[in-house]
């Protein structure tokens, strides 16, 4: 299961190829209607191809839902609280984390902290608040 996780991480974007590269290198804030419809097809489109991959259809799931919200405010589905798997909710944390702390084209990264503080605004919001906890705790805390 790690070792699926691992893969989900790599490859939660791969839908990204499919897409017109205006599309994911201007932030979502400067796109028309019409290209964040074309954006938010990208966990769909990443979906697709790795359920079409034997080796990689266990975790195709996570990377399809991995940006549904707690609150059901994301996409593609518009799932909510406990009807997004873990996976999904493990590999969303994660991929909010990378975003606010690494490399960007649209925006500039935060610090560790700063970041901390953003993860502790959204709980019971975006992310389950015992999901936020631990991954602070346990994943942050440690690094």
């Amino acid at each position: 299961r790690v070792e699926e996780m691992r893969l989900a991480g790599i490859y939660h974007d791969l839908g990204k190829i499919a897409l017109n590269p205006a599309v994911y290198t201007n932030s979502l804030e400067t796109l028309t209607p019409t290209e964040i419809l074309e954006f938010k097809r990208h966990p769909e489109i990443g979906y697709n191809i790795l359920r079409s991959v034997g080796a990689y259809a266990p975790f195709a799931e996570a990377v399809l839902h991995h940006h549904e919200m707690w609150d059901g405010s994301g996409y593609p589905q518009g799932l909510m609280k406990e009807d997004i798997s873990l996976e999904a909710q493990i590999l969303s944390l994660c991929n909010y984390y990378a975003d606010l702390t690494g490399p960007s084209l649209t925006r500039t990264r935060i610090s560790k902290e700063e970041a901390i503080s953003s993860l502790l605004d959204c709980r019971n919001i975006y992310y389950k608040s015992e999901m936020v906890t631990i991954f602070i705790d346990k994943v942050l805390k440690n690094a």
